[in-house]
């Protein structure tokens, strides 16, 4: 029972430091296997840049289309890039401690 305590601990320590993904596969067989899975903080702020950087190029295309200004469309840009990527990132981390949708 002691060990179990430890054990529960321990992974209650991993799960707060890390998000838990629950992945199920089949093997070869076609027997359900459960299996986790840790996304870390750095991946999780490695897509946030990469997806900063995609939806900044389409503000700053977009702005430039309606205003055929590119000084203007690159501060848009530049404004949106600096508030959105840390507000994507606190979406992602309150996400990765939610439970919705994982199955269960």
């Amino acid at each position: 029972m002691h060990t179990r305590s430890f054990v529960f601990e321990r992974i209650k320590k991993e799960v707060a430091e890390r998000a838990v993904i629950i992945t199920i596969s089949y093997n070869s067989d076609n027997e359900k296997r459960s299996f986790l899975r840790m996304e870390k903080r750095r991946r999780s702020i490695m897509k946030t840049i990469t997806w900063r950087i995609l939806a900044t190029a389409t503000t700053v295309l977009l702005v430039f289309i309606f205003t055929g200004n590119l000084m203007i469309s690159t501060s848009v840009g530049i404004l949106e890039l600096l508030t959105k990527i840390l507000m994507y990132y606190v979406h992602e981390r309150i996400w990765n401690m939610l439970d919705f949708g994982r199955g269960g």
